[in-house]
């Protein structure tokens, strides 16, 4: 073996022993937190459907039957916070993984009722106001920076499904305040681009809405309107467009998966 090639290989490997120390080093400091996203989200404006049922008397005792009754109104947007990361699950290439999604949103939107004739000789109108407090998780298909963690790949996209288990809590005017648990299912899509940090767009739909409520006769709140009526209250699917920024995304070169 020449002189030449013995140098060659002493090149390469100490190349290689570099890189490798190079890449422990940085498993070494591997922080999942990097992948972080604080995000403004936005629900475009959608109907939320009011269904009154209605038996019973008039004033003077008489039986009148049954009403039923659906008043539809626009639910308009006050403010959506969220925030969020996501681990690997399975590496496809360097440029696209299968994650876990895991994050935490905060919705409230409002509506008026208008007047509503709840029964021949009663009517009424309330202010409706819904916080929604969900925990998303799911998975997702991510390409790019964004399953990379490489500023170099410059842009980034991802598609998911998942599900968010979320309290509900809704104020019904002066009548009565609401709480219930629900888990409801949604997609979503993101595309970015790492301009001195990750910057992305999202857009999500949930086909299912997020049911108001539901009161009936004797429930709390109820007293003020007539004997046997009950109010059900639900939307329809929901579409949301937001904005995030992954803000330690500065730090992706140095803390890698």
């Amino acid at each position: 073996m020449s002189n030449i090639d013995s140098q060659a290989q002493m090149y390469h490997f100490g190349k290689s022993t570099f890189r490798y120390k190079k890449d422990a080093g940085r498993k070494q400091n591997n922080n999942p937190f990097t992948a972080i996203f604080i995000g403004y989200n936005y629900n475009l404006p959608y109907q939320i459907h009011f269904n009154h049922y209605f038996a019973g008397n008039d004033l003077e005792g008489r039986y009148i039957g049954e009403y039923e009754y659906t008043r539809s109104v626009l639910a308009t947007p006050v403010f959506s916070l969220s925030g969020g990361t996501h681990f690997p699950i399975l590496n496809f290439n360097e440029k696209m993984i299968l994650a876990f999604t895991l994050g935490a949103e905060v919705n409230l939107v409002k509506a008026n009722t208008g007047t509503i004739q709840i029964s021949p000789y009663q009517q009424y109108q309330a202010d409706f106001l819904q916080y929604t407090y969900s925990i998303p998780f799911g998975v997702a298909v991510k390409y790019g920076c964004d399953a990379s963690l490489v500023t170099s790949d410059r842009f980034s996209g991802s598609f998911g499904i998942a599900a968010a288990p979320s309290l509900v809590m809704t104020d019904f005017g002066d009548y009565f305040s609401d709480m219930s648990f629900k888990v409801t299912p949604f997609v979503f899509a993101e595309v970015g681009v790492f301009a001195g940090i990750n910057w992305k767009i999202r857009a999500t739909c949930m086909p299912f809405g997020i049911a108001g409520f539901k009161r009936s006769p004797g429930d709390i709140g109820m007293d003020a309107f007539p004997n046997s009526t009950s109010i059900n209250a639900k939307s329809d699917p929901i579409f949301q467009i937001g904005i995030s920024v992954q803000p330690f995304s500065f730090l992706w070169d140095r803390y890698h998966w």
